[in-house]
């Protein structure tokens, strides 16, 4: 009899745990799937969020070529606004990486305060990406001593960035 139960009973223990080690294997091998799954999942979130900055960025960086479109947005908003201004571009573009350069410019504007604040507004609700590291505001140089000066010289330094 025990010679019985060991020749049916042994051999299906070690079935038994042969299987065992099988499901832990295949469950080991399904939870790194479904952690490869969730990672992906959050890549293609990641990327598709991604995609939707860099559409935004494309309308904002300048095209190689374009940039009188840019002076002509700013001639045409200090135009809109009654101010005086000077544009000064920088010759040259400054290379960042592979894609994208940078272009200076300097910009010179009188008039009064509320209408350069009113220009600062539009230039920061641009649909160009536009970085001004520098801003100054000076009163004007007066002409005539009898009349008071109530003009104002904004400069500003302007970086706008360009798609090579």
């Amino acid at each position: 009899m025990f010679l019985i139960s060991i020749l049916i009973i042994y051999p299906k223990y070690l079935e038994i745990n042969k299987l065992n080690r099988d499901i832990f294997k295949l469950r080991e091998g399904l939870e790194i799937k479904y952690e490869q799954a969730k990672r992906l999942r959050k890549s293609q979130i990641s990327l598709a969020a991604s995609k939707k900055i860099s559409e935004k960025l494309d309308g904002r960086i300048l095209k190689k070529g374009d940039e009188v479109k840019l002076i002509s947005f700013l001639e045409n908003a200090a135009e809109k606004i009654g101010l005086k201004q000077e544009i000064h571009l920088a010759p040259g573009y400054k290379k960042i990486n592979e894609d994208l350069s940078t272009i200076d410019l300097n910009i010179e504007a009188a008039g009064t305060y509320l209408k350069l604040l009113g220009y600062l507004n539009t230039l920061e609700k641009n649909t160009y990406y536009l970085e001004i590291p520098e801003i100054t505001i000076t009163k004007a140089p007066t002409l005539d001593a009898k009349k008071p000066a109530d003009l104002l010289v904004l400069t500003l330094k302007v970086t706008a960035y360009v798609q090579n």
